[in-house]
């Protein structure tokens, strides 16, 4: 059986302008994560460093989502549009 080829998505250029986007929490979440189970790590606490850097790290990358969430729904009521539907994660 041989499977249909998939559609390709149109808007290719709307795609990377959102990934570019997407890549400030992205690498903020990252530099939170190493930052803080390198200087854990060395402090002689390697395990816990480890998990709490990832930890905080996807704290810090939920955070800046939700802010930037907030953020368009506030620009969106004041142009008088509905606000834009929830992303998928």
């Amino acid at each position: 059986m041989t499977e249909k080829p998939r559609p390709r998505a149109r808007g290719g250029a709307a795609l990377r302008a959102r990934l570019a986007k997407d890549r400030l929490p992205l690498v903020f979440a990252v530099m939170v994560t190493l930052f803080y189970g390198v200087g854990t790590a060395a402090a002689g606490h390697v395990l816990p460093g480890i998990v709490g850097g990832l930890l905080g790290g996807l704290l810090a990358y939920l955070v800046m989502r939700e802010a930037e969430v907030r953020q368009r729904r506030r620009e969106a009521e004041r142009a008088g549009r509905p606000p834009p539907p929830p992303r998928e994660p």
